[in-house]
């Protein structure tokens, strides 16, 4: 597989690791209350659930390939306006909302911070449809329809390094600020 098309595929990962919504929000809150060690475990819990929808977006896709390329316009234009519904639901959330998922990832354990955003991020399937947007965004389709389930998973295994990297930075990032950080620099940061 050429190396542009990984490349590709690691800024997926990033793209769809920003922290858009009530999960990275409450990643970063985690880093921030409970420490560097609860902010990787929950950030990794969003980045296997974000692994999972790739999965099934990408077989998906190569199922129904031929539809996606008869229709890639089409694709391109919706994905484009729930792209820009997602920008503007980010820009005017609430964090201080998150509270209600906040209780629901304790101090317990690393384990059960990981397995509380995993699947607290699974409960969201509209990420399926996000990573179509983007594979089709980023010409993706045509690789992952064409050439199997090897390059499925090497296109997922890319999506992961690219998650697991911005994930990565900001747990480092906001844990070294965190003292300095305040319900108000979130939200501007969101934005």
């Amino acid at each position: 597989m050429e190396i542009n098309i990984l490349i590709r595929a690691v800024i997926v990962g990033i793209i769809t690791s920003l922290p858009i919504g009530p999960i990275g929000i409450l990643c970063i809150h985690k880093t921030i209350y409970d420490g560097k060690k609860y902010g990787y475990a929950s950030a990794f819990g969003s980045v296997t659930a974000d692994v999972i929808f790739a999965t099934i977006a990408a077989v998906g896709i190569s199922a129904v390939s031929e539809l996606i390329n008869g229709n890639i316009v089409l694709i391109k234009v919706v994905a484009a306006f729930f792209l820009g519904i997602i920008g503007i639901r980010v820009y005017f959330m609430n964090p201080s909302k998150n509270e209600k998922e906040e209780k629901r990832v304790s101090k317990r354990n690393l384990l059960a911070a990981y397995f509380s955003v995993l699947f607290l991020t699974l409960l969201n399937p509209v990420s399926i449809f996000l990573f179509i947007a983007l594979f089709t965004s980023f010409g993706l389709v045509n690789v992952i329809s064409g050439h199997g389930m090897v390059s499925v998973m090497q296109i997922v295994m890319a999506i992961f390094f690219g998650s697991a990297i911005w994930w990565f930075c900001i747990v480092k990032l906001v844990g070294k600020f965190s003292k300095n950080m305040s319900e108000e620099k979130i939200t501007k940061i969101s934005k």
